[in-house]
């Protein structure tokens, strides 16, 4: 395609159950001025065989076979690829409403916004709805931003990308640095709370990062430290920072046991504070008035049982370990 307004870029590993689905949402998408970028990231079944069997029927379609490097390697070999105005995301386990294109595109055509993100719909193998995070209508610089951290559910400016150099580093959870960057880069962000995006999860899924305990291969200090270098600190950012380290262990942790949870904590709490990147801002504080509610409540525990000296008591009967 020549000039293609969009290049939806889609990570490909090993997943021939599920290209079929997630592709023929993206052939019925009212807006048509797309080019897809499909990054095939050395899978092992038949994942490219059939990625190019669309790809011969469909011009506007792009396959790129490629040895394995992960998600992250994989979404900058399409960023590099990409010719269109505007770069989204999809992975292939998930498919879109027929107007998602259309209405993200008309959204920052009409904003000139950056980066426009929407809400985000959960669902399982038949297509039940098992969640929803509805974000709130809004722009400029605020927490609705970061409440979604995943590298789909929105749409950036590729101009904007390229001129920051813009890339997903190498590492576990580069979604949450590679957003934090963009948005310390712009205050030109808006959200929506249109959802078209359905993120399929496997409730009974063991292969998941988090739900395999805190492992010495992956450092989460090593994160937060990527963010540290390329992020300009403020309250929001150092919110991200106290609801990250939280989710990390809430679900990492629970495969722990609770001395390496009780550990991993007071490595990661003691970084913080030598770093002066503590946030002591309430989870019911008015700057973070858009986070959903039970996350807040967790929020909330977590801090009182971390204030009270009771942490070592709730890992004890939390962990698995």
């Amino acid at each position: 395609m020549i000039n293609p307004k969009i290049s939806v870029i889609v990570p490909v590993y090993n997943a021939e159950k599920t290209i079929s689905k997630c592709i023929q949402s993206l052939l019925e998408q009212t807006f048509q001025e797309f080019e897809l970028i499909l990054v095939n990231d050395g899978s092992k079944d038949n994942s490219l065989q059939l990625l190019k069997e669309f790809e011969e029927h469909h011009s506007n379609f792009k396959v790129i076979d490629q040895v394995n490097g992960g998600a992250s390697i994989a979404r900058n070999t399409g960023l590099d690829a990409a010719s269109g105005d505007y770069i989204v995301f999809v992975d292939i386990d998930d498919y879109l409403d027929s107007d998602y294109l259309d209405v993200l595109y008309q959204e920052i055509v009409k904003t000139g916004n950056d980066i426009v993100i929407s809400s985000l719909r959960m669902v399982d193998n038949q297509g039940k709805v098992v969640s929803q995070i509805v974000l709130d209508d809004t722009s400029g610089d605020n927490w609705s931003q970061y409440i979604i951290t995943t590298p789909y559910t929105r749409i950036f400016k590729k101009a904007f990308l390229d001129s920051h150099s813009l890339k997903f580093i190498d590492y576990t959870m580069e979604d949450i640095h590679f957003n934090a960057v963009a948005f310390s880069k712009t205050k030109n962000v808006s959200t929506m709370s249109y959802i078209g995006y359905n993120n399929y999860v496997n409730p009974a899924s063991t292969t998941r990062t988090d739900h395999q305990g805190i492992r010495k291969d992956i450092d989460f200090l090593y994160l937060l430290s990527c963010i540290h270098r390329d992020v300009k600190p403020n309250d929001l950012v150092t919110f991200l920072y106290k609801k990250s380290y939280m989710y990390y262990l809430l679900f990492s942790g629970k495969a722990s046991s609770s001395k390496v949870f009780l550990e991993e904590h007071t490595r990661i709490l003691s970084w913080l504070k030598e770093n002066h990147l503590e946030s002591h801002m309430s989870p019911f504080n008015s700057k973070v008035k858009a986070e959903r509610f039970n996350v807040k409540v967790i929020m909330f525990i977590f801090s009182c049982l971390e204030k009270s000296h009771l942490l070592p008591l709730f890992a004890k009967i939390y962990c698995k370990k």
